[in-house]
């Protein structure tokens, strides 16, 4: 007797039809290539994407052989909502993305850990991919709470953020991580069973660049060395401190340009420290442009069409992380284009930046390099990525086949 093709449920804000990097989380563009190789692996797997709904796409409709299900408001009825929608599906598999405020502010925050145990009601397993795990010791650190919007006493962050986490630990059967670093602080300060996490790596798109000095040219940027900062304006991800780190890095090396690509985050946008943190941010450009102590070009939000095009032009993408609390999904971009990047963990002084980027580029082997990412990109490819996941998917409806 032939078994049932698996079903299975993706619960995640999902982007347009047509469209993968948008305005907004990065969970979304990531859930649409994991869909999408899921189903090429077997195009048999039943794949309902359970999204947010939007005024302008209708509330059903398929999507590269996705069914999506826009069925969700960003506030507290997201749970039920979530809920009901996966009810009428029935999933073997209802698996959920989980980042800090994707489904709306505190309470919506608070209530996810309700969404997993209601799931369990309605799907035969439940899994999590918790995108972010923040240590607990970070809430204690008032720049940290300010810089990504968190308010409140940090005993009481500590207290509410540890109950979630435990309760998300304890209702879900599997937890899937991208990096060993989030597993141990899902271990060591949550207490979480290391039997109870996977980690499987962020995925990434196989994305051909064009040649360089044709980037290069399109960006009028012929014959520079080419600094490539990419993602949202935010404080933890150390912006500031490489536009401060810049200045050093022009006077040594003159013929450089950094490009600042990305706007503001859109979860900051109405606080109002963060209001005068972008006036700074561009002060300090104007005052490195108008001094003539190198060229800081900022793009504001790049749109899907011209991220490879920035990428191709880069000598090396900058990572210059203050906090590591998630995967990079920049880093991602530029495994999948096999370009040079540096991931400066701990990057809270402009000095350590300057001084690591110029040791960088001193040594820079582009050849090298780029065969070096070429390598991790082999293992990182979404399809490889879903493979994993399915073999997760597939080991627990085998143990619940046991049981019964």
């Amino acid at each position: 007797m032939r078994e049932k093709p698996l079903r299975i449920a993706e619960i995640s804000p999902y982007p347009p039809p047509g469209r993968r990097h948008v305005y907004g989380s990065g969970v979304m563009s990531y859930t649409k290539n994991f869909v999408e190789a899921l189903k090429s692996i077997n195009p048999k797997t039943e794949i309902h994407v359970i999204a947010d709904k939007r005024k302008d796409l209708p509330k059903l409709y398929g999507d590269s052989g996705v069914t999506v299900h826009r069925a969700f408001n960003f506030n507290l009825l997201y749970v039920f909502q979530a809920f009901k929608e996966a009810c009428k599906i029935k999933p073997d598999i209802t698996h959920v993305q989980h980042e800090y405020f994707l489904y709306g502010k505190n309470l919506s925050a608070a209530l996810f850990p309700l969404l997993i145990a209601l799931l369990k009601l309605c799907s035969r397993k439940t899994v999590v991919t918790l995108h972010g795990v923040v240590p607990l010791k970070l809430l204690d650190a008032e720049e940290f709470r300010r810089e990504n919007g968190i308010h409140g006493p940090p005993m009481l962050l500590k207290m509410g953020l540890l109950l979630i986490t435990k309760l998300i630990a304890l209702v879900a059967d599997k937890i899937i991580v991208h990096e060993e670093f989030l597993k141990e602080y899902l271990i060591k300060d949550y207490k979480v069973s290391p039997a109870k996490i996977a980690v499987i790596p962020h995925g990434v798109e196989d994305l051909k660049p064009i040649p360089q000095n044709l980037a290069k040219e399109k960006l009028g940027l012929q014959g520079k060395t080419v600094l490539l900062y990419f993602g949202y304006l935010t404080g933890y991800k150390g912006v500031k401190e490489l536009i401060n780190a810049y200045r050093e890095i022009a006077r040594i090396i003159p013929n450089t340009v950094l490009i600042i690509a990305g706007g503001p985050h859109p979860r900051l946008l109405n606080e109002k420290w963060y209001k005068h943190w972008l006036r700074d941010i561009i002060d300090k450009i104007t005052a490195i442009n108008t001094q003539g102590s190198g060229k800081v070009i900022l793009t504001g939000y790049v749109p899907e069409d011209k991220i490879i095009d920035l990428f191709s032009a880069a000598d090396i993408v900058i990572l210059p992380y203050k906090a590591r609390i998630a995967a990079s999904g920049v880093e991602a971009i530029a495994i999948s284009l096999g370009k040079p990047y540096l991931l400066i963990e701990h990057a809270g002084e402009a000095r350590k930046i300057a001084d690591t980027v110029l040791n960088s580029l001193n040594s820079l082997n582009m050849v090298t390099q780029s065969e070096k990412v070429n390598m991790i990109k082999k293992t990182r490819l979404w399809r490889k990525v879903a493979e994993k996941h399915l073999l997760i998917f597939n080991e627990l409806l085998k143990t619940l086949k046991t049981l019964r």
